[in-house]
Formats: structure tokens, C-alpha cells, sequence
């Protein structure tokens, strides 16, 4: 814990780690409010306290710094050029993307919840160009997502 607690303050941003000893006194609300009731539990603070979840992680240094890098950026991330696509599109993972006319409306806002909820199974991008799609047609109508994966058809929309 104390590692990664370590590795984490020296991310860009720093990604703060508290430890809390809720077998002393002063402490025992804290496990109460935030229901700890098995040792160690470790939970996610995001969005200055508003949303928060349970660590469901690795327990070791490296992994628990992998999970919450993973947790501290974008749900997903804007693809604005053909590198960003391939960078994000590897050949070896799936991949959710959203294809949008512009970055609002009802469609985009569902789409960046349900990469929220999903960001530690699949990786998402969005982009509003269809073009910078390594596989697939480019003319679209209205916006769609595009699932890459490497079996089976590389893609589905």
C-alpha cells in the first residue's frame, strides 16, 4: 500500500492514497459512514467525494497502481487523428467507440455514461470524424458505436 501510495504522489496530477486505522477511536465514524466492515478495504473517491466505489483491484503495489491510473483520466478519450485511433485501437484488446456528430446531446452524454460504468473492462474513444477508423466505411447519417475486437470480424457497428 505504502508503495504505491508512493508511485501514485509522483503521478501528474498526484493521485492521493489515505490510510485510515479504524481500529482507533477517532477513526470509528469514519469505518461506519463509509461501511468498512472487513481489513484492508480500500474505496475510490472521484469527483471531490460525490461518487463513491469500492476497490475491486489487485492488492499488490503495481496493481493497485494500474486500477486507479486507470480510474483517474477520461472515461474515454477524444480520437482527433488517425495516431490517436491506432494508439487506441490496438490489435490485441476491445475497444468501444462512439462516433458523433458533436460532443453534446443525449446520445453523446449515454454514451460517456456507459463508459464511465464500463472503463475497467473495455476502453472507449469518441471521435466526430469516422474517417480516422482504421477498418470499416466512413459515411455515417447519425451517430453510432463501433466495436473493435481482435476475433472473429474485426468490427461491429
Amino acid at each position: 500500500y505504502e508503495k504505491a501510495a508512493s508511485i501514485l504522489s509522483s503521478h501528474d496530477p498526484p493521485i492521493p492514497l489515505a490510510k485510515v486505522d479504524s481500529s482507533n477511536e477517532v477513526n470509528i465514524g469514519i469505518a461506519s459512514q463509509y461501511e468498512i466492515k472487513a481489513y484492508p478495504t480500500l474505496k475510490i473517491f472521484k469527483d471531490g467525494g460525490k461518487v463513491i466505489q469500492d476497490y475491486k483491484g489487485p492488492l499488490d503495489a503495481q496493481g493497485i497502481v494500474d486500477y486507479v491510473k486507470k480510474l483517474s483520466g477520461p472515461a474515454s478519450l477524444e480520437i482527433k487523428s488517425t495516431e490517436d485511433a491506432s494508439h487506441l485501437i490496438g490489435d490485441k484488446k476491445i475497444v468501444v467507440v462512439g462516433v458523433f456528430h458533436e460532443f453534446a446531446g443525449e446520445e453523446f452524454e449515454n454514451f460517456m455514461v456507459l463508459a464511465e460504468k464500463l472503463r475497467l473492462n473495455y476502453e472507449f474513444g469518441h471521435t466526430l470524424d469516422v474517417k480516422l477508423f482504421p477498418l470499416g466505411k466512413y459515411s455515417y447519417t447519425r451517430p453510432f458505436l463501433r466495436l473493435f475486437k481482435p476475433f472473429d470480424e474485426l468490427f461491429v457497428d
